[in-house]
């Protein structure tokens, strides 16, 4: 008789153990999903029931906002680049050598007028030697103050996103990345 109440408590005890632990599992994973959703688990129903879907320009102005988060940089030659940039926005990218007093020259052409800040990023200190185009159009001629790997900087100081063309005085090596 004591084996049996001796087996039978060990059943209920696994039995409540389990039911126990699936309680805070389900607990554990609705309070993930919540926190996930920024509610707490007191208006969780309520803010279920009056929940309504996004409309379609809600959904697109998200994913224009997204996209805009980046920027976008194209180019067949590595040498003559269409760049897309967000409002206040910065970027560097590719690689070059240069020597020591070497000039490099970069025309940016923009259909709208926008302020850019255009320059080179040294790879070994992450100087920025740039000069800033006020019109959106016009050129920039750098001195480079030491023999160096460097990268290409841009900066959108305009409050709304630019689109622009940037011809480099010679090709990007490697990725423009």
């Amino acid at each position: 008789m004591q084996d049996r109440r001796k087996k039978m408590w060990v059943w209920s005890s696994g039995v409540i153990l389990c039911a126990v632990a699936v309680g805070i599992i389900i607990y554990v994973m609705n309070s993930d999903v919540m926190e996930h959703n920024g509610e707490n688990s007191i208006t969780a129903d309520t803010t279920a029931a009056n929940h309504t879907l996004p409309s379609e320009d809600e959904v697109l102005l998200e994913v224009e906002e997204e996209v805009n988060m980046i920027g976008m940089i194209e180019t067949k030659d590595s040498k003559n680049l269409d760049i897309y940039m967000s409002a206040s926005r910065s970027n560097n990218f590719g690689q070059l050598p240069f020597k020591q007093d070497e000039s490099f020259k970069m025309v940016v052409t923009s259909e709208k007028v926008n302020e850019l800040e255009i320059g080179l990023m040294s790879i070994a200190n992450e100087r920025i030697y740039s000069e800033v185009v006020e019109s959106g159009t016009g050129s920039v001629t750098i001195k480079v103050p030491e023999s160096g790997m460097y990268r290409i900087y841009v900066n959108n100081l305009s409050p709304d996103s630019v689109q622009f063309q940037l011809k480099l005085g010679k090709a990007i090596e490697g990725p423009i990345d």
